[in-house]
């Protein structure tokens, strides 16, 4: 269970139902893994607690990825992606990408 899941009452009740995994000292998904200690993951996927509704795990703004002005705070991650942490800002996005129909 991810850290943020121990102090997050909401996210400790739907993550290990989300398609992203915190397993140990790992992130997963699918066949891909990402060390959680300088990683962590941004998505959105349909809430497992009500599957008509999507349900958002971010830990901060991704528009810090792009210059410019807080006017466009806009989206510019696809459905989920591994975010490098280094210090007190996001770093690179390490990997990122669509799920397919199933959300896996």
């Amino acid at each position: 269970m991810p850290a943020a899941a121990r102090t997050n009452r909401l996210l400790g009740r739907i993550s290990r139902r989300l398609p992203i995994r915190w397993e140990g000292d790992r992130i997963r998904l699918g066949a891909r893994e990402w060390a959680r200690s300088n990683a962590v993951p941004v998505l959105i996927a349909p809430n497992p607690l009500n599957p008509d509704h999507y349900g958002v795990v971010n830990s901060g703004h991704t528009f810090a990825f792009w210059n410019g002005t807080n006017a466009r705070q806009t989206p510019r991650l696809p459905d989920w992606a591994v975010i490098e942490v280094t210090g007190d800002r996001p770093g690179p996005v390490l990997d990122a990408g669509f799920f397919g129909e199933d959300w896996k």
